[in-house]
């Protein structure tokens, strides 16, 4: 896939002094992609059944830091990120509250006091 975006932005910049909108707007498309790959393979791939080493990672450190009795706040910039996330929590049996962009207000502050709680 990097190979693939690599080879599709040299041929968007091939022979031009300016990119378009458009290319340009698809050079962002291709940036993102790759962002959300490293993230996790199924964000890009839906049919993808592997796991990713950052969900891995997080979630030893979760296990970690649970028995240690700490709490976490996780951020992403992609809710499909957070999703997986989400899953993977609810699969080793984690209490958590889940905020996005979608939330309303009160919901929000609901949420918040039950995670300061």
């Amino acid at each position: 896939m990097r190979l693939a975006a690599v080879t599709e932005i040299d041929s968007l910049t091939e022979g031009d002094a300016e990119l378009s909108h458009d290319a340009r707007f698809r050079v962002l498309q291709i940036l993102t992609r790759l962002r959300q790959m490293a993230c996790h393979i199924r964000m890009v791939d839906p049919s993808w059944t592997g796991s990713s080493s950052k969900l891995d990672v997080l979630m030893e450190r979760l296990i970690q830091l649970k028995e240690r009795g700490h709490r976490v706040l996780v951020f992403s910039q992609f809710t499909s990120h957070l999703e997986l996330i989400r899953n993977a929590c609810k699969e080793n049996g984690f209490a958590f509250q889940y905020l996005d962009g979608q939330t309303p207000p009160a919901q929000r502050q609901k949420r918040v006091e039950e995670f300061q709680a």
